[in-house]
């Protein structure tokens, strides 16, 4: 999966519900009833993607706060959304 990180947007989908415990984020799906957790790193990432005007914009907020190199950070945001979307708990889309 190779995105255009300038042209792509996440959103969250109304049906799925998230909570933050104690620094990892629980995401339920409510019309399935199935959950996903992700760690800290993953919250972070999610929060900075779905607030962010376009996944390049939350790539670079997300280069600036950790130390990893670009290429990493690249396969990681690819990976994680892949993962979230492939579940239905992630929306991508073009900005």
């Amino acid at each position: 999966m190779s995105l255009s990180f300038s042209h792509t947007k996440v959103t969250l989908p109304d049906r799925v519900i998230t909570r933050v415990v104690e620094g990892t984020t629980v995401l339920l799906d409510a019309a399935t009833g199935r959950t996903f957790t992700l760690d800290d790193v993953g919250t972070r990432a999610l929060s900075v993607l779905t607030s962010s005007a376009s996944v390049q914009e939350a790539y670079e907020a997300l280069l600036a706060e950790f130390s990893i190199e670009p290429d990493r950070l690249t396969n990681d945001l690819e990976t994680l959304i892949q993962s979230l979307s492939s579940r239905n708990l992630l929306e991508v889309g073009g900005v």
